[in-house]
This record gives C-alpha cells, structure tokens and sequence, in this order.
C-alpha cells in the first residue's frame, strides 16, 4: 500500500490558502494553525502522513534560532505516528535540528502510548505550567526524542507568574537545579524579585545580592559600570529610581564581596561555562523568539556541540505555545549570540564557577 508524506511551511502572516491549501486540515489544526500566525515568531509547519484511507495530520512549531521542533494536534490514524515522526525527525536533524517533541492532552492515552512506542521519552512535569489561573487538569503531557548521542539534565520548569519575574525565576530554576535554596514556588519567586528589582525588572547586581542573602554565591558579569535601563524610554521617574537603585546594589555587592567582571559575557566563553558544569542566567532581547523587543532573562544549563540548552520563564500562551516549547529548549549558538543582551547592554549572572 503506498504511503504519501507531506510537510507544508506555513510563513508567519500567511494562511493556510495562501500557501495553496494542499490538503483540507481538522478543524483544530486550523484553528491552532491560525492561532499561532497571530502575531509571535513562532515557524510553522503542518506535515500530512496517508496510508490508503488512512490519514495523520499534525501541526509543528517552534521558535525562530531553536533546534527543535514540537509536534501538536495530532489528528487521524494513532498508528501512523511512527512513520510520521520517522520523517519529521529527518528533515529535523538535515536542519540541524536535535530534539523533536510531542504535546498531547492529559488524557491522550492512545496517542501517548504510539508517541512512547516511537521512541519518545516523557518529559518531567513541570512545577507549574501557565500563570494562573491554569488548573492541573490542563497541562499537557510533553514528550522527547532526541536526535543524535547527547544527555542534558533536564531541570524543572516552572512558567513565571507575572511578566516581570523572569529574572527570579531563571534563578530560582537554577538553585533547584543544583540543589540549593530556596524553593521553586511563587512565594519564593516573589521573595526573591522583591530583593532584586530596580522596578519592574530586575538587574545582575539585584539577582546576585538575593541569591547571596539566601546563601548562594554567584559571579555577575557585565560590560559596562554605567547604569543600564531594562526598558524602553522609561518615565524620568522609574529611570532615576532604577540608576539609584543600582547604585545601592553595587555598594552591597562590593560589601559581600560578590565576584564581578567588567567584560563582554560572550556566548561561546559561556557556553564554556556551561559545559564546565555552571548554570549562568542570561540577559537576552526576545525579539528573535517571539517577535517582541523586551529584556528578558532565561536559564542557560546545557550545551551540546555548540547548541546551548535553555530554560525560559515565559510562553506565549495566547499563540499556542506551552511549557513543552519552553522547557529544555536546544538554541543554535548564533541565535544565542544574536539575542544575548539588551540593547548595548551585556549581562550574566554565573552560579556553580566563577
């Protein structure tokens, strides 16, 4: 019986009939598939498996400089998922892509049970999924395979709770990954952007002073001494509450002799780091990622042949995206390079070496 596979690209800001409408597609793969051309930088792609009669559709996103790919919506035939993931895998790794991931429902038993017989690993739950309100009931199971020989330790994941505590957050997933304190939970999270803010966001200096009144010893590196903004044109008020601020916050790093280094945190010499065991919270633009210029802190933890694994704080729910996408996301190196900083900014906060 002869066995047709299709993967159709579907450009940001163009429909599905635009690009010809090669095959008709489930009403929720439209609605998905529609959902995530709303705006965002998510790359989509809608791949179509036919056996006979049978058919298996799937939609596929991921994010703009990442090396993966995740799999949502399966639609049709269970048991064509094999040979459907067979060759997505494929074009996967010929894009050097490594890790292709699987989201189901809670309750996709069938499905979950064809994705683990594919040779798909569960992915650990995560601590919590979305900003509340998100109730347990619908946080969807993820699931890897990964393509090539490597092993990152997969960290918990833990979705930020406002849209201003990336930075607690990323280091909060860092200290639970290597053991240390506090816990990974919104009071801690809360906690922990009290004591680092420069208001809203929060800086190197203010990250590295929390973490070291709760016992936990970091080295921050930036490349400049000057004050930094981590918004765009900040009222005149917010801008001189945040420099006097900083100000405090480099007078009580020198006080608890806080390792810092004026320098230029580049990706490779991080990546370095990484692969010597540290974990570094790192400053970052979003705009490669989600289309939206906005500083932003993630947790980089793993690297594997110049892709650097990080775990970044916030999804953008509303486009389709979910803890899946977050959680152990590969990035190329470049695109790490390309997003790293703020503006002239460059900053990173390192815990594990120094």
């Amino acid at each position: 019986m002869s066995v047709t596979y299709r993967s159709v690209s579907v450009p940001q800001g163009s429909t599905w009939e635009q690009v010809g409408a090669p095959f008709a597609l489930p009403e929720g793969v439209a609605a998905a598939l529609a959902g995530a051309g709303a705006g965002g930088a998510l790359v989509r792609t809608v791949y179509q498996l036919t056996e006979g009669d049978r058919e298996l559709i799937a939609l596929g996103y991921h994010r703009a400089g990442t090396a993966q790919q995740k799999l949502t919506e399966l639609t049709g035939a269970v048991e064509l998922f094999g040979e459907l993931a067979e060759h997505a895998a494929e074009e996967l790794a010929a894009e050097g892509g490594i890790s292709l991931k699987v989201e189901l429902p809670a309750d996709a038993t069938a499905w979950a049970e064809a994705v683990s017989a594919a040779g798909f690993v569960a992915l650990a739950a995560p601590v919590s999924a979305a900003a509340p309100p998100v109730s347990a009931d619908v946080v969807p199971l993820g699931f890897v395979r990964r393509l090539g020989d490597w092993d990152v330790p997969e960290l918990p994941y833990f979705r930020q709770t406002t849209d201003f505590t990336c930075g607690p957050v990323s280091a909060l997933t860092a200290t639970s990954a290597l053991g240390l304190t506090p816990a990974l939970d919104p009071a801690s999270e809360m906690d922990l952007w009290r004591r680092a803010t420069i208001v809203p966001a929060c800086d190197a200096y203010g990250l590295a002073i929390g973490l070291a009144d709760q016992g936990v010893a970091a080295t921050v590196i930036v490349n400049t001494a000057e004050p930094l903004q981590l918004e765009e044109k900040p009222e005149a008020w917010r801008q001189d509450l945040s420099e006097r601020t900083q100000a405090e916050f480099k007078a009580r790093a020198e006080e608890l002799g806080i390792p810092v280094l004026n320098a230029d945190p580049g990706i490779d010499e991080l990546l370095a780091l990484v692969a010597d065991g540290a974990i570094v919270l790192l400053l970052i633009d979003q705009l490669l990622m989600h289309a939206d210029a906005c500083a932003h802190w993630v947790t980089l933890h793993g690297v594997v042949d110049g892709i650097g694994f990080i775990e970044d704080p916030w999804t953008d729910s509303e486009l389709g995206e979910t803890w899946v996408d977050a959680h152990q996301q590969p990035v190329h190196a470049e695109a790490l390079a390309k997003m790293s900083g703020w503006g002239e900014y460059r900053s990173a906060v390192v815990l594990g070496r120094s």
